[in-house]
């Protein structure tokens, strides 16, 4: 079957990824400072972070609009949509919006957005899962029964490098932040299963966080 999976640019695919897997990515728009960049192939990683590096106002995102979303439903016999989780951000919405457009102005179609509960690598992981069912030529109820058990096994842990955009966007006082920085105290944080994010655990130093990171992975 021609089917097609659309993902939202916080979707880390590799580049290998990315010739195996039919997909089509919507971009986000990041705001640093005045500057409104689209996430796109055009953006590289490290000129992201230079500019965050250098950004003294909160850095703000916007999700894909359900235009856009709109456009990419018009590709392949069936879609499957991986988003960032609701709690996150409002691609889901938009999506799911999207959706309702498309059918109201073109009819039915397999249509179907999963929301990931989580980000990045874990939306990667669930488009990787929906290539491997539907290469096993499964119906598209199963392949959305089985994803759909296999983000509920998934867990998403992280380490943050420095706490800069925590204290810009307001989630940290600039006191405790800059206390924690001194300290070089490094947080743990993992998606909680409900789409939010949380803090697992903290560490002084990057190596020992590391470590942390590695035993909370071995715990869940």
């Amino acid at each position: 079957m021609d089917y097609q999976i659309v993902v939202g640019s916080s979707c880390d695919f590799n580049e290998k990824q990315k010739k195996e897997i039919p997909h089509a990515t919507v971009p986000f728009v990041i705001s640093i400072d005045e500057e409104n960049l689209v996430d796109d192939e055009s953006l590289t990683v490290d000129m992201i972070i230079k500019k965050m590096k250098n950004s003294v106002r909160a850095i703000r995102t916007a999700c894909p609009s359900p235009n856009q979303f709109l456009e990419k439903y018009k590709e392949g016999e069936a879609i499957f949509v991986v988003t960032i989780s609701s709690q996150l951000s409002g691609t889901y919405s938009s999506a799911m919006t999207a959706k309702n457009m498309y059918q109201e102005q073109f009819g039915e179609k397999f249509i179907h957005v999963f929301d990931s509960l989580s980000a990045a690598i874990a939306e990667t992981m669930i488009a990787v899962k929906i290539k491997e069912y539907m290469d096993q030529n499964l119906s598209l109820d199963d392949v959305v029964a089985k994803v759909d058990e296999y983000i509920g096994e998934l867990k998403t842990v992280f380490v943050l490098e420095n706490l800069d955009n925590l204290i810009k966007n307001g989630r940290m006082s600039r006191l405790k932040g800059m206390f924690a920085q001194f300290l070089h105290i490094k947080p743990i944080l993992g998606a909680n299963g409900k789409g939010e994010i949380e803090l697992i655990d903290k560490a002084r130093g990057t190596k020992k966080a590391l470590k942390k990171l590695v035993d909370a992975i071995g715990n869940t």
